[in-house]
């Protein structure tokens, strides 16, 4: 009886031992991991006979919190070090928030998965729960993105825009601490950490744009990877529709993740609805526009769209310098 049981305890660990891996590079805030839990969770529901391992990559922009992001390059700041794992070994993919990733990535890798997406808008946490309209004149509002400040200055020309770079919890201690009024984040990232109850006001994309690829999660991958047909059962279609419209809108525009420009698509059906904007880091110059269609023309549209603005001017107001 003993040699059976041992017989089977040495089967059940030769199983584990030889079950594959999949490694998946991603940042280490509580947020990162979290969106690459999610991606892992999905993987496993499709290949269970998989092991999946997460990655911890240090990126030189949470290194740096006092330093601009674009110090790091104008594109892909948070995704470069990711992309250097995955060719070096250490991983066999990367977990992006899609709006962090440019638009033109290395010819060595591919955006293979947009796993899901949760809710795009923009959102205020104010540290009275008031929403924009009632913070008091001259409310410091904290945020590092251009497109946000100037939205946020359309609306609000009294506004003090103060840069605030950091994961959610490290932005959120801020706030609580003072000197700020209010801080603008990702209503995604709230949800996906289960705090969603801290925001003050989700604003409505009519109000405020948001950044291309906003609440989705993608996988980049090299473009031989072995794991092309687990990439393929996890993603999902229409987010793959929406996301490759709105990046097609701002590639057109030339515009990157630092640019105060921001595009939503949504689909309704068979049609589409692609809302895109460009804005003056004060607000004081905007375009909008907004175009609908087939839903599979939508990629094609997004760039008609990108296109009307730039006739409109849309190239002079990104260029337009910070104040």
């Amino acid at each position: 009886m003993f040699a059976i049981c041992h017989r089977l305890t040495q089967m059940v660990r030769m199983t584990e031992k030889s079950k594959a891996t999949i490694r998946l590079a991603t940042r280490g805030s509580k947020l990162a991991l979290t969106q690459t839990q999610r991606v892992a969770d999905a993987i496993t529901r499709v290949r269970p006979d998989l092991e999946v391992e997460l990655v911890t990559v240090t990126t030189a922009p949470d290194v740096h919190l006092d330093r601009p992001v674009t110090e790091f390059g104008n594109k892909g700041a948070f995704v470069f070090d990711l992309e250097d794992a995955i060719r070096e070994g250490k991983a066999d993919a990367a977990v992006h928030s899609m709006k962090d990733v440019p638009g033109d990535i290395p010819e060595d890798m591919a955006i293979v998965a947009v796993a899901e997406r949760v809710d795009p808008r923009d959102a205020l946490v104010s540290r009275t729960g008031k929403s924009l309209e009632n913070l008091p004149p001259g409310a410091h509002i904290g945020t590092s993105s251009v497109r946000r400040a100037g939205q946020l200055l359309r609306l609000r020309p009294d506004l003090n825009i103060r840069s605030m770079r950091g994961n959610v919890d490290s932005r959120l201690r801020r706030l609580r601490e003072g000197g700020f009024d209010g801080i603008i984040v990702a209503a995604a990232g709230m949800e996906r950490l289960g705090i969603s109850m801290d925001i003050s006001e989700n604003f409505s994309p009519e109000k405020m744009v948001p950044a291309a690829g906003q609440g989705m999660l993608c996988v980049e991958a090299p473009v031989d990877s072995k794991f092309s047909q687990l990439w393929s059962a996890i993603d999902i279609a229409d987010e793959s529709i929406c996301a490759a419209a709105e990046r097609a809108f701002i590639r057109v525009l030339g515009a990157d993740c630092h640019s105060a420009a921001g595009c939503l698509c949504t689909l309704k059906g068979d049609r589409v609805v692609i809302n895109g904007m460009v804005c003056s880091p004060d607000g004081k110059r905007f375009e909008a526009v907004e175009v609908s269609g087939k839903r599979e023309e939508a990629e094609k549209l997004a760039e008609q769209a990108a296109e009307d603005i730039l006739k409109r001017g849309g190239e002079e107001i990104l260029r337009a310098p910070a104040q």
